[in-house]
This record gives C-alpha cells, sequence and structure tokens, in this order.
C-alpha cells in the first residue's frame, strides 16, 4: 500500500491578521501576552483564559536543534482525532510521513517568520477547510522555543477523523 498526500491545495500561510473568525479571540490573547514583544514566554499562557471550546485544540511544542519539535502540551481534541496523546513525543514520531511533514512546514514558517501565522488547508474528499494558527513563544526573549497552536478541529473532527483513519494511506 503506497502512501499519499491528501492535502489538495498547496499549504498557504498568512500573517494572523488575516485569520478566520474563529480564531480572532486567540490571536487577540496571544497578542495581549506578548505585550509588544515579538513573542510571549510559555509562562505568559494560561489555557484557562482562552475560550473553553479551543483549550481542547490547543497544541506547544518546543522548538529543537536539528529542525525538530517536541509536543510539551497536546490538547483532548487531537488526542481524540489521533488516538494518542503525543505530549513528551517528537514532531518525528507521527505518522503517516505526510502529516509529520506538513505540520513540520508550518511550524519552521512560523520560526522563520518570528510572528503567529495562520493557514487554511483543504483535504481531499472533506468539504470543510481546516483552520489552524501557529505563534511563536519565546523564553528567551530572542529566539523562538516554542510553538502555541489552535487548529479548530470541532467543526470537522468525526468527518476528519473517519477519513485520515479509513482513506488517507489507500
Amino acid at each position: 500500500m503506497s502512501e499519499r498526500n491528501p492535502i489538495r491545495t498547496r499549504i498557504e500561510a498568512d500573517p494572523a491578521d488575516h485569520i478566520d473568525e474563529a480564531m480572532v479571540l486567540v490571536h487577540a490573547y496571544w497578542l495581549s501576552k506578548a505585550d509588544g514583544r515579538f513573542a510571549p514566554k510559555w509562562s505568559d499562557i494560561n489555557l484557562l483564559e482562552l475560550p473553553a471550546a479551543y483549550i481542547p485544540y490547543v497544541i506547544v511544542c518546543d522548538v529543537l536543534p536539528g529542525d525538530e519539535y517536541r509536543f510539551r502540551y497536546w490538547g483532548r481534541g487531537h488526542a481524540d482525532y489521533y488516538g494518542e496523546d503525543f505530549t513528551g513525543r517528537l514532531l518525528s514520531d507521527i505518522q503517516p510521513d505526510w502529516a509529520q511533514d506538513h505540520l513540520r512546514v508550518q511550524y519552521d514558517r512560523v520560526v522563520e517568520a518570528r510572528q503567529p501565522l495562520a493557514y487554511n488547508i483543504e483535504y481531499e474528499n472533506l468539504a470543510t477547510t481546516v483552520y489552524s494558527y501557529r505563534a511563536p513563544l519565546s523564553d528567551d526573549g530572542e529566539n523562538v522555543t516554542a510553538i502555541f497552536s489552535v487548529v479548530d478541529r470541532k467543526i470537522v473532527r468525526d468527518s476528519m477523523r473517519a477519513w485520515y483513519f479509513a482513506g488517507a494511506t489507500d
């Protein structure tokens, strides 16, 4: 069985001021925590201050040397989707490879841009667009040391999960 990449459009990043309405509150929260800095620290973020509906869809990953990322926090909504919790695990542990590559491109772009980016991603046989918000965190005030993400899967969770496990590797 050969693996195929089901992303039907290229990954498009926009500055976060072009984000979907559902992520406006998340971006406003990140801006308030950045407080004029290029990025807030992870310790500035209090997930309980976010709209409750988004907390299960938060991912925070540490930026590691060698183009690697380690998931510090993996929200329950993502654990339900993937069927496992990736907290403490590496991005390179995610399978299939296309999903890992898809995330790596988004994370790398945030590290390079040093600003929040929003992604609108469409998948084969899934009518609803998936929106993701990726924003830098910096514990040293100079480097992107982590990435704060919210990916709103609640609308597409069941159809996307069925698609991911049933057809993504056919």
